[in-house]
């Protein structure tokens, strides 16, 4: 098992039509490498992430969500909730 792991869920939660779409974090995977605010507290750590998951909803047009994460991704996706309550249907961790 890799760090993808979780990806073999894809087709499962597709089943009823859903479409799902997973997002790479900044920095990891094919993503670009923005500067991260290293040393400059928790609530920039979050808002570093939390505010490129805004500008990623933004930009496709997605108006509420059902967010799911795990482990990292639960950490950010609920203070995306917290933040942004009204974009988010459901939040699953």
């Amino acid at each position: 098992m890799g760090a993808a792991s979780w990806t073999g869920s894809f087709d499962a939660l597709a089943e009823d039509g859903r479409e799902i779409l997973s997002i790479d974090w900044p920095g990891v995977g094919l993503s670009s490498r923005p500067r991260f605010p290293r040393g400059e507290g928790v609530p920039s750590c979050e808002d570093f992430f939390v505010e490129r998951i805004e500008a990623w909803r933004q930009s496709i047009g997605i108006g509420r969500m059902v967010m799911l994460g795990h482990s990292f991704g639960g950490y950010f996706s609920a203070c995306y909730a917290m933040r942004y309550p009204q974009h988010v249907e459901k939040l699953i961790l």
